[in-house]
């Protein structure tokens, strides 16, 4: 015989078992005593539910209705025609054009004005490349546009990309942005025999002596964190037609017709400084280890 007390356990114990076996929204949040958002039957939320606890995957149709279309901002979004223009023609392009500085620089510069020295106040708004990270950075956007025009040369500019990184982490990041500049100003003149995924032999060693000429001077001078000869290269655009055997052919060159080794009014062909590193270096390999 039941007793009215077995029959209430009795329809408790039915009542959960019949939960268990089909769990739903009000059943799991009803025993932390909270109150229970059911969805709408059909809408994208209930969608969801359903598919969460089906274990269904996620087919995407949901996150369009949600308004979500699965777009990704462009990397040169909000680049000058102009300069896209300019790098499908291979010219150069400064780098730093592509950084936007999140604060503007403001510097006070020293001016002689009336026999006096005063300082004025200098602002810009261009970022400057400092690290690696920077230049990739740029370079990405540089990479994204030129492949818009040139989409099978991805694996050359891939390459390049590998090439500076490699010469920074051998000579310091002045030399890889020195070969940087210098191997994409050359290229500008000519661009057939500077692939993207090749090595100029003369730039990279410039680079390299670079490189061992500031640690050699931060050894020699351990209170100077820079020498003096990688800033100076670094700001000066040269003209590498000039310096090269062939010379430069243009009716008007936009770029400085000094020497890239010493900043002087001659080519690297005619310069001192140039011969007498060249020499010390062919003696230093004949006399060996």
């Amino acid at each position: 015989m039941t007793t009215p007390s077995q029959s209430h356990s009795t329809n408790i114990i039915d009542k959960q078992s019949s939960e268990s076996s089909h769990p739903s929204c009000s059943n799991v949040i009803s025993r932390s005593g909270q109150q229970c958002f059911m969805p709408t039957e059909g809408s994208p939320s209930q969608q969801v539910v359903n598919n969460l606890l089906q274990g269904t995957p996620n087919t995407g149709t949901c996150s369009n209705e949600l308004g979500g279309q699965g777009l990704s901002r462009p990397l040169a979004l909000g680049v000058d025609p102009k300069l896209k223009a300019d790098i499908w023609s291979n010219k150069y392009i400064n780098l730093e054009d592509f950084l936007k500085s999140k604060s503007r620089v403001v510097k006070y510069v020293p001016i002689e004005k009336d026999d006096c020295l005063t300082f004025v106040k200098n602002s810009s708004s261009k970022a400057k490349i400092k690290s690696m990270a920077q230049w990739h950075e740029a370079f990405r956007i540089y990479g994204a546009i030129y492949f818009e025009k040139y989409p099978t040369e991805s694996p050359k500019l891939m390459k390049y990309a590998a090439i500076i990184a490699n010469l920074a982490e051998k000579a310091g990041i002045e030399a890889a942005f020195f070969y940087d500049q210098a191997y994409r100003q050359w290229r500008e003149v000519d661009p057939l025999h500077l692939p993207w995924d090749g090595v100029n032999g003369e730039l990279f060693n410039e680079a390299l002596a670079m490189g061992l000429i500031g640690k050699t001077n931060a050894m020699k001078q351990p209170f100077l964190t820079q020498s003096l000869t990688a800033p100076a290269l670094k700001q000066k655009r040269f003209c590498y037609a000039f310096n090269n055997e062939s010379g430069c052919t243009a009716r008007i060159c936009r770029y400085e017709h000094t020497c890239q080794v010493c900043v002087g009014d001659h080519s690297r062909r005619d310069c001192q400084q140039s011969k007498h590193e060249n020499a010390d270096s062919n003696s230093t390999n004949r006399r060996g280890p």
